[in-house]
């Protein structure tokens, strides 16, 4: 005798995400959105976002915001209704930039009549521009400017 049977296979979900940006600064917000397919009937009933392999989220969006500074990876793992169990890790995906920290000496610290020229010295960390304001009307987007104040306002 011959024994049949019938078997089903069911498919994959096709994992796939979309990042609404890849190199940000720290506590920028940045959106994961799931964009992982199956074919009908079937559907995809869960979703888990990784984060340098920690567990992030459970829905199929996240917003989330990174700190500290550096590289991470995003994964995300999805299930269908039958529960097949498919992922997709991609290492260095995102990079987040340390935040600039403002600084800046003045020579002299005080000015006056007999005195308007001032030069600054940045002593910032982190940034790439600059932009003074010298409280008479000047400005500067130099790294290390100066300036001789106007005898109107000093």
């Amino acid at each position: 005798t011959m024994l049949t049977d019938t078997v089903e296979i069911w498919q994959l979900p096709l994992v796939s995400y979309a990042l609404s940006d890849t190199v940000l600064c720290v506590n920028d917000p940045v959106q994961l959105t799931n964009t992982s397919t199956i074919p009908e009937p079937y559907a995809n009933v869960s979703w888990q976002w990784f984060i340098n392999g920690a567990l992030a989220g459970t829905e199929p969006e996240l917003s989330t915001t990174f700190d500290p500074a550096g590289g991470y990876t995003i994964g995300l793992v999805v299930t269908s209704g039958n529960g097949c169990v498919d992922s997709l890790f991609n290492a260095q995906q995102i990079m987040v930039h340390p935040l600039p920290v403002a600084g800046f000496l003045a020579d002299p610290t005080h000015t006056g009549i007999l005195q308007p020229d001032i030069q600054v010295l940045d002593t910032s960390f982190n940034s790439v521009q600059w932009g003074y304001h010298f409280g008479d009307g000047a400005y500067s987007f130099l790294q290390n400017p100066a300036n001789t104040l106007s005898l109107i306002h000093i």
